[in-house]
Order: structure tokens, then C-alpha cells, then sequence
């Protein structure tokens, strides 16, 4: 096995494993590929595609990963991706129950694990026909203001707590936008459209928003479907309630917010909605949102708690998936230059 880690140096928690990437860049089986705020990192991802690596490691928090998922395009499904949570929100990771010490059996060991295709979501600007993929969770409106919002040193101290309590700082600013809703439902049924007053909405994949803010608690990264989470025009003590009984792992029974599962959602929004897609800013009057089925294929250190829906599990790939001549130098964590 043949192994490429993409080492964010910059993320909050990345000190935790900085020692193992330094051990591991003397690895021959290992290429370190170090980031930093200053690096062309969509360069650098697009580059490794043409070494010759079974798996990819990431460490780093979910915007990083969300680089690579983007960057890998269809070949998601086709290389062994590992995750290693080192950011300060680490939100995807959450549902995978992934941790800092499984970096160096994610690198050397090809025994270590078990690999799953896992669902990604597809956005869709329907005013430009721009699409793109998500990774974790598309939060829209309040939604997606109380995410930028959230500081890292929020999300260290307060927790899920952080997420809501940074929507009751925003609710004398909080914006109504009348929102109409289509698509097709979680067995497969067109259901009508309707038309609502919200501050917000939530698309998921995943679990968890905000650093650790429990949005769909039983939400599967393989069963197909998204677990969407509108938050009505309410008034403010009954928003606070709600969000209480988010915090608390209770959403799911909270008679406030509106719970959807989906297999596509398309909104049209007046104003136009902003969006924080993985962390990135968007923003549109028309959307839709859909599941690409087994789009990703992790390597899963131990039973993840958000998976659990029709999961393909499978076995080591025979052959590199990404081919070249040679794999390259290994790489610095700290110069970034080749040994």
C-alpha cells in the first residue's frame, strides 16, 4: 500500500498529531502533503492524482476534507479515503467516529479498517445550472449566518451549545424569507409544493453542524435519503426551546421545527437564500439538493455511528486506482520540501 497525507498545519487542533506526520514523512510508503493558509491547495490535491496511492489520509478539519472530495470528482468512490479529525469542528468526522490516533494505522496499515461507500449531496443552483458536491451539511439563511458566526474558540468551550447560542445573539437581526418547497420524498413519491415563512433551513448528510450541534441525530450517511431541518417564523422563547431540545440530542422531538426526509429537495426563495456549503459562502434564489448514492468510499477505523442505512462494504482495492510511473519524494510537514 501506498499512502498520500494531505496534513492541514493550520487547523485548530492539528498540534495533536504533529509529531505522527513527522514520523510518518520519513515513511517511503507515505507522502506528506502539508498545507497552510498560503498554499494552492486545489494544486496540490489536483497533483497527487497522479501518483500511484491506494489510499489518501486527510487531516484536517471539514473544510479540508471537502477540498479533496471536491478535487477527487468521480474517483471519490474509487480511492480509499481516511479521515483523521484535527480541525476544531470536525463535524463529518463526528458521524464516522473517527479519531486523531488512527493516523498512523490509517497510513501504514492496510489491514486497518474496513472500507465503505457512503453518500455524498449534490447542490444545484438552478439560476446558473452550477453544481457542486457537499460533504457534510448545507445550512441556509439564520442557519448559515449562525454557522460563520460560531468561533473556534466557541465551539472548544460551549460545544453544541455554541450553535444555537449564537442564533439567540442573531435574533433581533434575523431575517424572513418565504420559501417554496418541491421535490420527491423518502420513498420515492413527488410530494406537493408548498410555500413557508422561514428563518432558515438545514440540508444534512451527516449528523452534526457547528461543532457538534446534534441537527439530524438519526441521520444515515448511506440509506440515500437527506434529513432536512426548517426552522419556522416563530416566536423567540419558542426558538429558544427548540433549540434547547437540538442541544440536548432532542430536535427529533421538538413539535417547533418542521423535519423532512428527502431523496431532492428544490427551494425557490424570496429573498435569495445564502448558503454555507461545508463552510463555503453561496448564495441563490433557486436550489436543489439530491443524494449521490455511494459517491465516496472511506476507510473506517471501527463501527461509525452514522452509518447504517444500505452501506456497501468492501474489501481492499487489488489494484492503485491512480496510476504513475512513480509515487515521488516524501514531503516535509513543516518546509513542505521534498527528502
Amino acid at each position: 500500500m501506498k499512502t498520500v497525507l494531505f496534513y492541514n498545519t493550520t487547523a485548530g487542533n492539528a498540534p495533536l498529531v504533529a509529531e505522527t506526520v513527522r514520523e510518518l514523512s520519513r515513511e517511503a510508503i507515505c507522502r506528506v502533503v502539508p498545507f497552510d493558509r498560503h498554499s494552492n491547495r486545489q494544486e496540490a490535491i489536483r497533483a497527487a492524482i497522479g501518483w500511484m496511492a491506494t489510499r489518501w489520509v486527510v487531516a484536517g478539519g471539514d473544510g479540508t476534507i471537502h477540498q479533496v472530495v471536491d478535487v477527487l470528482g468521480e474517483r471519490a468512490a474509487e480511492i480509499e479515503l481516511g479521515i483523521v479529525p484535527c480541525g476544531t469542528g470536525n463535524d463529518f468526522a463526528r458521524s464516522l467516529d473517527t479519531r486523531p490516533e488512527d493516523l498512523r494505522s490509517l497510513c501504514l496499515d492496510p489491514e486497518f479498517g474496513t472500507a465503505a461507500l457512503v453518500d455524498l449531496m449534490r447542490l444545484t443552483d438552478l439560476t446558473t445550472g452550477r453544481s457542486f458536491r457537499c460533504l457534510n451539511a448545507a445550512t441556509g439563511g439564520i442557519g448559515g449566518e449562525m454557522a460563520e458566526r460560531i468561533g473556534s474558540a466557541d465551539k472548544r468551550t460551549w460545544g453544541p451549545f455554541a450553535y444555537w447560542a449564537s442564533a439567540i445573539g442573531a435574533l433581533t437581526e434575523m431575517r424572513e424569507f418565504l420559501i417554496e418547497l418541491g421535490g420527491i420524498d423518502d420513498q420515492g413519491r413527488a410530494f406537493d409544493p408548498e410555500t413557508i415563512p422561514l428563518y432558515g433551513l438545514v440540508a444534512s448528510n451527516g449528523r452534526f453542524i457547528g461543532g457538534g450541534f446534534p441537527i439530524a441525530p438519526s441521520a444515515s450517511l448511506d440509506d440515500g435519503r437527506l434529513d432536512i431541518t426548517l426552522i419556522p417564523v416563530l416566536p423567540v422563547l419558542e426558538l429558544v426551546a427548540a433549540g434547547i431540545a437540538a442541544a440536548t440530542g432532542n430536535i427529533e422531538h421538538s413539535s417547533a421545527i418542521i423535519r423532512r426526509r428527502v431523496r431532492e429537495l428544490t427551494i425557490a426563495s424570496r429573498p435569495p437564500l445564502p448558503l454555507s456549503v461545508d463552510g463555503e459562502p453561496h448564495v441563490s434564489s433557486a436550489w436543489r439538493f439530491s443524494v449521490e448514492p455511494d459517491a465516496l468510499r472511506l476507510v473506517l477505523p471501527r463501527v461509525a455511528p452514522g452509518l447504517g442505512g444500505s452501506s456497501s462494504l468492501l474489501p481492499p482495492p487489488s489494484v492503485d486506482p491512480v496510476r504513475s510511473s512513480e509515487f515521488g519524494n516524501v514531503r516535509d510537514p513543516e518546509s513542505g520540501e521534498s527528502r
